[in-house]
């Protein structure tokens, strides 16, 4: 477990630092991934409101973007959070919008979103 724990604790610096750069560029795509990366890892680390937090600014930039995919992926990461948190009407509309997306887009999360939402996960 402390293993897994450092693993993830190295993984936020990443892209904390990801971030920093990606804020210096002006690249919307590149934060869009870092908020990303650094709320799948802080969820892993057992941060899930922190987390929740750059999952919304990553749906943020991706909508300001344009970008659906980018959208389908911050909307079912903040599901996961809000899951963890234990708001879980919150987790099935969010996880209801990136199958939407998903299935628009014809991905194949889209079965796995399905599922989860049969599941109550």
């Amino acid at each position: 477990m402390h293993h897994e724990s450092g693993r993830h604790a190295r993984g936020s610096a990443y892209f904390r630092q990801a971030l920093t750069l990606a804020e210096r560029l002006g690249d919307p795509g590149s934060r869009t991934n870092a908020h990303h990366g650094l709320g799948e890892t802080l969820l892993a680390l057992g941060e899930a409101e922190q987390a929740l937090t750059h999952h919304r600014t990553s749906l943020a930039l991706a909508r300001a973007t344009g970008s659906r995919p980018d959208q389908a992926r911050a909307l079912a990461a903040a599901a996961r959070c809000l899951h963890r948190l234990l708001r879980t009407d919150e987790a099935d509309a969010d996880r209801r919008a990136a199958l939407a997306i998903y299935t628009e887009l014809g991905r194949p999360e889209a079965e796995e979103l399905a599922d989860a939402l049969r599941r109550g996960r």
